[in-house]
């Protein structure tokens, strides 16, 4: 079983880089970010937080990492920037978070 204050400091994390990214898209869209609990209890269990305006969502999911620490792995997200003569995309594939911790 994850740690109660593990989870809490990885989705801390996890929500700043979200927020990164894509506050804009997250505050216009009014949604909530994900809760990692919700994942805890399934380790490899993937989950999908969606928001309108970033193409393909966030997949990701927590797993055991080196040493034994609990990682979360943010498998893929593709944000198209609208605007321009031409769209530009950005993907980030493997952004893991060990313990609260980044990991590239």
């Amino acid at each position: 079983m994850i740690p109660e204050e593990t989870i809490i400091a990885i989705q801390k994390k996890f929500h700043s880089l979200i927020l990164e990214r894509a506050s804009k898209l997250v505050r216009q869209a009014n949604v909530e970010l994900p809760s990692l609990m919700d994942i805890a209890q399934s380790a490899k269990e993937k989950a999908w937080f969606d928001v309108p305006g970033l193409i393909n969502g966030i997949a990701y999911h927590l797993e055991n990492g080196p040493g034994g620490k609990v990682a979360l792995i943010v498998e893929s997200w593709c944000r198209v920037l609208v605007g321009k003569e031409q769209p530009e995309e950005r993907i980030i594939k493997d952004y893991t978070l060990i313990d609260g911790t980044e990991d590239r």
